[in-house]
């Protein structure tokens, strides 16, 4: 029995030893997975210093899990992300700090110079903060591969020291405050994937040297003062998405733009100066979304449009094309926008089974536009006419029965009576952040938003000149030290067509947020029975502030009055309703053609008195509010 004993303790004792060999290893690997290396946590301390973050706990190890340096954030939709990771994969369980991502912070210390002294520092993430300052020199000895500062106060010249970093694989300097004009350093970033300079100041012409990126998969420049025109590009064949809008560049988009084959997304607006015919895109079979909008382009539509068996989104708006619209009866396009071009011929009948198609200005045939277009079709003013006050069949069911003098909208809210001014409701909103002070607060608690464009329509109004005022107020941004006050909202508006305010911006016009400005505008001739004021979006200001696509026009209230006197005989009696037959129809048009962000159109008609001739059981008239809404979606 000792003699067996003896032997199993011979047998198992190596076992033992190697059992506890491995314990003990794996408790001193253990540990060590909690040792970061010897001065990274100093950096740490000085990196927290000049970020202005302070509730890093260095009483505990960042590559622990610790919560003040790994926030679990359960709301997907939130902008806020607080995280240190540490690759712990090093010889001898050393620890080193790989990434840094403090986003939604409103951190207001400067991109912190001692990021350098992390020697295995891999992604820097500071979105959505208020950091100013400009990107260190010190930054161009580390080896990073992603970084990201969207949405702060960074300032002064993108460093030619950026183009050192030549391990850079995603580069995001949007909504920012940088100028002067791309390094042509960059071009030396030939592992760079994505580059996203959007929203900022930047100026001066695109450097050749981006051609030189063959690497890149996403190039974004839109909302800049770029001189110049679009450079050549041919090298970039792996390019998927690309886009250029508001950016200040101008003449024809370059014939390069044919070799690259990867393009899925191609966004190009806003180009000024000579006008072109349309681009050979007829390599591009991936192309999911495809948006030439207001770039001057001449001709017809080509027909190889309808090969790209993937094109869900199509945007051709504001150009000078005429022709017949290619057959895409069998494709997967779902959304069309032509508008405010020179299209002709025969209205296609598979129009109608898209699921939002604008064709408004255009040169359709008047005997194929139908009389309904339901709710997935615009076709405001989409035919010629021998009457110029014919808005489109869809729109114009109802004849003026006599003419007005005023018209009072509350754009975005209830009706509401200022003084003897009672402006009329419309409920599709953008509601205020805070509460408002300013006189006549009403107006301002809400407002009507869109992304692209919105058009007020005001008809059945005596022919004359009009005084227009236009009622703003920001309410969406803040005035505060975040992120959220960050926001630039730029737009245009036209009043009968002719441009009126051109890169207007509330919050700078008004001097600041929650503040009331009103633009008058006199002398406006109607002449055919309808004024029309239209809200447009041209790529310019910021898109991700304080969430991604908050942009776009923003209008509070409209007043039409004219400045004549109205008739004091005969059946016309200004602003009441003498006839239960008779009515005033005010119609409101909105294009929101954005392909990267949800897409609407709405249609909005005023009726004053009982509508058509249906039957009502009051025996005397009454001006009554009556909205008939159309979405587009």
């Amino acid at each position: 029995m000792l003699m067996m004993f003896s032997r199993l303790s011979f047998i198992l004792t190596p076992l033992l030893c190697t059992l506890l060999f491995f314990l003990v290893s794996t408790g001193i690997q253990a540990q060590a997975i909690k040792s970061v290396a010897p001065g990274e946590v100093n950096a740490l301390r000085e990196i927290a210093k000049e970020l202005g973050k302070k509730n890093w706990n260095f009483s505990l190890n960042p590559c622990d899990g610790d919560p003040s340096w790994n926030t679990n954030v359960t709301d997907t939709g939130s902008q806020f992300k607080n995280s240190v990771l540490c690759d712990c994969s090093y010889p001898g369980g050393v620890c080193h700090v790989a990434e840094i991502v403090l986003k939604g912070q409103d951190l207001a210390g400067v991109l912190p110079p001692s990021l350098a002294k992390l020697p295995k520092i891999k992604k820097i993430d500071l979105s959505y903060n208020y950091l100013n300052g400009t990107i260190p020199t010190q930054w161009a000895s580390t080896n990073l591969a992603f970084l990201a500062v969207t949405a702060n106060r960074l300032s002064g010249r993108i460093p030619t020291s950026l183009g050192e970093i030549t391990s850079l694989i995603t580069v995001i300097l949007e909504n920012n405050m940088f100028f002067g004009n791309i390094p042509a350093e960059l071009g030396k970033l030939t592992n760079l994937s994505v580059l996203v300079l959007s929203a900022n100041n930047l100026t001066g012409k695109l450097p050749e040297e981006l051609n030189l990126l063959t690497n890149l998969k996403e190039l974004r420049i839109s909302s800049n003062n770029f001189s110049g025109k679009i450079p050549n590009l041919g090298n970039c064949t792996k390019l998927q998405k690309l886009e250029i809008q508001g950016s200040g560049l101008e003449g024809q988009i370059p014939e390069s733009l044919s070799f690259l084959r990867n393009i899925t997304e191609l966004r190009i607006s806003d180009l000024s100066g000579e006008g072109s015919h349309f681009p050979n895109l007829s390599r591009m079979a991936n192309m999911t979304k495809l948006m030439l909008r207001s770039c001057n382009i001449i001709g017809t539509i080509p027909g190889y449009i309808s090969q790209m068996s993937n094109l869900s989104h199509l945007d051709l708006s504001f150009n000078n094309l005429n022709g017949d619209i290619p057959d895409l009866s069998e494709k997967h396009v779902k959304k069309i926008y032509l508008t405010g071009n020179s299209l002709e011929g025969s209205l296609p009948k598979w129009i109608a089974d898209k699921d939002l198609v604008d064709l408004s200005y255009n040169n359709f045939s008047k005997d194929t536009v139908p009389q309904d277009c339901g709710e997935s079709l615009n076709l405001f003013r989409s035919y010629s006419s021998g009457n110029n006050s014919d808005l489109g069949k869809c729109h114009s069911s109802h004849q003026c029965l006599e003419d007005y003098y005023s018209v009072y909208i509350n754009c975005g809210g209830p009706g509401v009576t200022i003084g003897n001014k009672t402006y009329e409701a419309d409920e599709y909103l953008e509601n205020n952040a805070s509460i408002l002070t300013m006189n006549d607060y009403e107006l301002y608690t809400r407002a009507r938003h869109t992304l692209l464009s919105l058009t007020y329509y005001g008809r059945c109004l005596a022919n004359g000149k009009y005084t227009v005022t236009l009622h703003f107020a920001e309410i969406v941004f803040r005035d505060n030290q975040s992120y959220k006050s960050l926001g630039r909202r730029v737009f245009d508006v036209y009043v009968q067509g002719v441009t009126k305010l051109k890169n207007f911006d509330i919050k700078i016009a008004a001097g600041g947020v929650d503040k009331e400005v009103n633009i008058t505008l006199k002398g406006i001739p109607v002449t055919n029975k309808t004024l029309e004021v239209r809200f447009q979006y041209a790529g310019k200001g910021t898109t991700a502030v304080p969430l991604r696509g908050a942009y776009g026009p923003l209008i509070s209230a409209i007043s039409m009055v004219a400045e004549f006197k109205p008739l004091s005989h005969g059946k016309i009696t200004h602003g009441k309703i003498p006839h239960w037959k008779k009515y005033t129809f005010v119609a409101i048009g909105v294009v929101a053609a954005v392909l990267c962000l949800s897409l609407l159109i709405l249609g909005i008609a005023w009726k004053r008195g009982y509508i058509g001739d249906q039957k009502f059981k009051r025996k005397r008239p009454k001006r009554i509010g009556f909205a008939n809404w159309c979405i587009y979606i």
